[in-house]
């Protein structure tokens, strides 16, 4: 038997659906083996040279952009689809019924007064209890963020990013690493400056570097693999709409 929630849960499976796909299409661009490591002279010395792992296949240019905008819309959607499971029969047709977001915890309130008219006002505490803004549940405000990006342009707020799990360097002359431990990607040039060295220095280096992808430009995602954020999110979006749902039998909105 069919039940108001129904339509919430088909958009998170259906997220669930994209996010395998999202998996694979992630293995499947780093086995291209995308990375090679380059020596360039340091424009800013010319005595130095700059050593350098370049990605030469952009994200961009593979379908992971797209398909994370596929997650990031259902998911979002799921929440809506829980919010308007909680309306009645009047109106006939709500048309003011989505899940509330703010920027933050002040602006919530002016959130729910527009989205929110034809929720049963008895709700909507509950609803400010899910803190669905910044400096509240960061993968509820993250994937709002996410959404809207996707909505607005190709998603492209991404870049690769890398860890050093262990690194050993030797030779004679002047050498400088230039990493830290986990070191912003320049994504205007599809690369990063790993070590600096004088001209006439032949360097010995051994780098583990383990890449993965991350969200760029997008504060509470940034830095941190995608893959493992996108994952965190439908955990969050799977828990809330339960949630949303438990509240509203125990308020008898739903049987």
């Amino acid at each position: 038997m069919s039940g108001p929630f129904d339509g919430a849960r088909r958009k998170i499976a259906r997220a669930d659906k994209h996010f395998d796909d999202l998996h694979r299409e992630t293995k499947a661009f780093f086995a291209q083996n995308p990375f090679r490591e380059v020596v360039e002279p340091d424009p800013a010395n010319p005595n130095h040279l700059l050593y350098k792992i370049k990605l030469d296949i952009p994200i961009e240019d593979s379908p992971i952009p797209e398909i994370v905008g596929d997650v990031a819309s259902n998911l979002r959607a799921a929440l809506d689809h829980a919010v308007y499971a909680l309306t009645n029969t009047s109106p006939p047709v709500p048309r003011s019924a989505y899940f509330p977001f703010s920027g933050d915890a002040g602006g919530l309130r002016g959130a729910m007064d527009r989205n929110c008219k034809h929720v049963p006002p008895e709700m909507l505490p509950f609803l400010c209890s899910l803190q669905p803004y910044k400096g509240g549940n960061r993968f509820l405000y993250a994937l709002n963020i996410l959404r809207n990006s996707d909505n607005h342009s190709l998603l492209t707020p991404m870049a690769a990013q890398f860890i050093r799990p262990y690194t050993s360097v030797s030779g004679m002359g002047y050498m400088e690493f230039v990493l830290p431990e986990h070191s912003r990607w320049d994504r205007a040039k599809n690369e990063v400056i790993f070590l600096r060295a004088a001209i006439d220095t032949k360097p010995d280096y051994k780098i583990n570097f383990q890449f993965f992808i991350t969200f760029q430009d997008i504060e509470v995602l940034e830095g941190y693999p995608m893959l493992e954020m996108l994952e965190a999110m439908g955990c969050e979006v799977n828990a809330t709409v339960n949630a949303i749902e438990a509240e509203a039998r125990r308020l008898g909105f739903c049987q």
